[in-house]
């Protein structure tokens, strides 16, 4: 018999955990409860994202109603329309992430 013991990374926002610092790191980055989060949503820089404004929502106590992924999915097309985005360089950077 042998017993193992294991550091365990707790989210200081959402209390998620991982068994790799470097992984709850990134988390904690980017999770929607941090304040001071940095968005991974392509092409968001003003905070207008449906991400960004999904955090700001969960970081005020009210749960916003409606389908998250079809609101990104709406907003990538709206992006796509102003050539502020494509297909292409968006898979690409969320296979990077």
């Amino acid at each position: 018999m042998y017993t193992r013991y294991k550091v365990i990374y707790y989210c200081d926002f959402c209390h998620k955990y991982r068994l790799s610092k470097r992984a709850m790191q990134i988390h904690e980055s980017h999770c929607t409860l941090n304040p001071s989060r940095i968005c991974r949503m392509w092409g968001c820089v003003d905070g207008s994202c449906p991400i960004c404004l999904f955090s700001k929502a969960r970081l005020s106590g009210k749960m916003p109603e409606g389908d998250l992924q079809a609101e990104i999915k709406k907003w990538y097309q709206v992006k796509e329309i102003e050539g502020q985005v494509n297909e292409s360089s968006r898979i690409s950077d969320t296979l990077s992430k």
